[in-house]
């Protein structure tokens, strides 16, 4: 077997270096849509799509597809039963990454709108998080039992990944639609920080669970393993 030796630390440091990277870089680029008119702000803007942290969390997210799928190999070669979770989930973030470039649930929260999900008046000013919550919900269902077999370590970083990018993704999607009707659906500084808040979420809830799928191949895939730690130990 030849191995691309990537060394594990140095994966770490990339991810986590390059994560408060883009963060850091939105956050400056909403200081200064808000404090001045200088144009190309949108091309880092948190609250902005098809820009450079759309990108980066999209390749997050296929990251993770990748790393659940060799992680759900080594599991059916070894004859464990959860290689299904392992390639299901696979196939989850794999989605989740095509809807992050393709702005899948934006077009379903526009369909809502436009069949008048907006009319009940609700707080809802995205009607997506409705279905959103119903298929964490399932999700949970699924995979709950195969959650609590995970090895401790990881289990704490899965929980940890989950609920920061599950509050992110859908508390302050319902946090901006509440903003947005208290200030008559005009967009402000409160909007674009509470966006902010919700993108940084999402993108460090996702860059935890690959940190935590590196870790598990690290520890618990041997077949894997050799190609992350040897290039440390030389």
């Amino acid at each position: 077997m030849i191995y691309l030796k990537l060394p594990f630390r140095f994966l770490t440091s990339i991810i986590v270096a390059s994560s408060g990277a883009v963060i850091l870089l939105g956050w400056i680029a909403f200081l200064i849509k808000e404090l001045s008119s200088l144009p190309g702000t949108s091309l880092f803007g948190l609250m902005s799509e098809s820009n450079l942290p759309t990108w980066f969390s999209s390749v997050l997210l296929l990251s993770a597809a990748v790393l659940l799928a060799l992680i759900g190999v080594q599991r059916r070669r070894e004859n464990q039963r959860d290689h299904y979770y392992w390639s299901g989930m696979s196939l989850v973030f794999l989605a989740m990454s095509l809807d992050e470039t393709a702005m899948i649930h934006e077009r379903i929260n526009a369909l809502l709108l436009l069949l008048g999900a907006d009319k009940s008046g609700s707080l809802m000013t995205f009607p997506w998080v409705l279905p959103g919550v119903i298929a964490v919900l399932v999700f949970g269902i699924v995979f709950f039992r195969f959650f609590l077999t995970l090895p401790g370590r990881i289990k704490k970083l899965f929980a940890l990944a989950g609920t920061v990018y599950i509050g992110g993704s859908l508390l302050m999607e319902v946090a901006e639609g509440i903003v947005f009707r208290n200030t008559a659906h005009q967009e402000g500084a409160l909007q674009h920080a509470v966006a902010c808040i919700q993108e940084s979420m999402e993108i460090a809830g996702i860059a935890i669970f690959v940190l935590a799928l590196l870790d598990y191949l690290v520890n618990h895939a041997p077949h894997w393993a050799g190609a992350l730690t040897a290039a440390d130990k030389d």
